[in-house]
């Protein structure tokens, strides 16, 4: 994920218009020897983000600088980055998330690699970036004048997650990284059908999420008001966030594939049963 200039995209900023979905589906009935390794991906990345967010100290208190952890070859804006180190406040860490910076980027990269040793630099930014999110959802939940919302996301995605989505109807999946959504479906759909992939091992998806305010879940909340680019229609959901796969096709006429997702309850049993 090369460092490129970007303005963060309306249906809820994208991250590199390359980058696939970035998923674990978990099947809680098929024993399968596949869906085995699947089933232990899935629960090893839930474990790594539980061991992360039970880290104690906020960035704040680290001493230790994160533009330390950047590559040589990471484009690093030094006169931002310094600014973060100096003067970082943990209730910004949603507006340094927005930001225009490679923090946004390489974050997001680390989380993909599901590898302890990437995200650990950015454990307390992610604990951080939890905190906020998690106040920001009892507010958001609060002032809701409906029990249930419907968000939208147009990205790209791998052939290769588009056959596990359909094999995967019924079960859960998590985002292993925080997901960008809009509440604006036209957004969405512009977005996703703006241009074509860039290569044939990709193609370009919408998803649906259905969203029950009233049960127990990983945090999210409109983040316009904390947000760098607060015109956006932005509903962000914490990394780990698990859904349950309602559908997914092929629509013919616009030539995209939908997918319908569910946000599950932590209360679900079948997601006890993958959490103990």
């Amino acid at each position: 994920m090369s460092r490129t200039p970007r303005r963060k995209q309306d249906p809820g900023k994208q991250n590199d218009r390359v980058d696939t979905m970035g998923t674990n589906v978990y099947s809680a009935k098929d024993n399968q020897s596949m869906h085995k390794s699947l089933n232990g991906e899935f629960i090893l990345y839930q474990l790594l983000l539980n061991e992360v967010l039970n880290e104690k100290d906020s960035l704040s208190s680290d001493d230790s600088s994160l533009i330390n952890y950047f590559e040589p070859d990471d484009t690093v804006d030094e006169k931002v980055m310094n600014v973060f180190d100096t003067s970082y406040d943990p209730k910004k860490a949603i507006h340094w998330y927005t930001r225009e910076t490679c923090i946004y980027k390489i974050l997001n990269k680390a989380l993909r690699t599901q590898n302890i040793d990437d995200v650990n630099p950015f454990e307390s930014f992610i604990k951080d970036l939890n905190t906020q999110l998690s106040e920001q959802h009892k507010l958001f939940v609060k002032q809701q004048k409906t029990s249930f919302i419907k968000v939208y996301r147009g990205q790209f995605i791998s052939k290769d997650e588009v056959n596990r989505l359909k094999s995967g109807i019924g079960q859960f999946i998590s985002m292993n990284s925080f997901l960008s959504t809009s509440t604006n479906r036209k957004k969405a759909l512009e977005f996703a059908t703006s241009r074509p992939p860039p290569n044939d091992t990709l193609t370009s998806i919408l998803l649906e999420i259905n969203v029950d305010l009233n049960i127990n879940s990983k945090p999210y909340a409109d983040i316009r008001h904390l947000s760098a680019f607060s015109e956006e229609e932005e509903i962000l959901f914490m990394l780990g966030c698990v859904f349950r796969i309602d559908n997914i096709y092929y629509d013919e006429q616009i030539k995209l594939w939908m997918a319908n997702l569910i946000l599950c309850s932590e209360d679900d049993q079948d997601m006890k049963n993958f959490s103990s």
